[in-house]
């Protein structure tokens, strides 16, 4: 009793650690999104940071509202378009999606490397007037499951709308 009681404990210290790694990188994450100066920049860091602490292969974030005059390409989602219709449907839910996207939302999130996005993540942007979606995308069928918890892509989603808002609506 004694042994399987310390193994259990064992394995709850092992997941203690694996859980302060993952915020150790998402806090880096964190930094490097604070530190973007722009909406260029912030996207670059964004792409940059989850590659490099997370190992995820795609990143896609679409804005609804107003086309403004950037040189983001494909970042804005005209209001008037088909794909506002479905990103209007995704704010909408409640909770983050997860798993084997669908053909059609992957080209719109992914553009060309949709193809070879075999499950995806998505969550919501919202804040200050900032509304859209981010998505990560992988080329393992595994990597992303409809029922895996999704807190760190909420919080991940929580900090990128604050910054994205922060970037776009600079105080006066």
């Amino acid at each position: 009793k004694n042994r399987r009681l310390l193994k259990q404990f064992d394995g709850f210290v092992q997941i203690a650690r694996d859980n302060d790694a993952l915020y150790q990188r998402l806090h880096q994450l964190t930094l490097t999104l604070i530190d973007a100066s722009s909406l260029g920049d912030l996207l670059a860091s964004l792409d940059w940071g989850l590659h490099q602490y997370f190992d995820v292969d795609y990143v896609a974030v679409r804005l609804l509202g107003p086309v403004r005059d950037d040189s983001v390409t494909n970042l804005y989602v005209p209001e008037d378009s088909a794909a506002a219709a479905w990103c209007a449907a995704m704010l909408a839910r409640p909770e983050p999606v997860c798993g084997k996207p669908d053909p059609e939302s992957a080209g719109f999130l992914f553009g060309k490397p949709a193809p070879a996005v075999a499950s995806h993540a998505m969550a919501v942007l919202q804040h200050a007037g900032v509304q859209g979606l981010f998505a990560i995308g992988s080329r393992d069928t595994e990597r992303f499951q409809a029922d895996m918890g999704v807190m760190l892509l909420v919080q991940t989603s929580e900090i990128l709308a604050a910054r994205l808002a922060a970037l776009l609506n600079p105080p006066d």
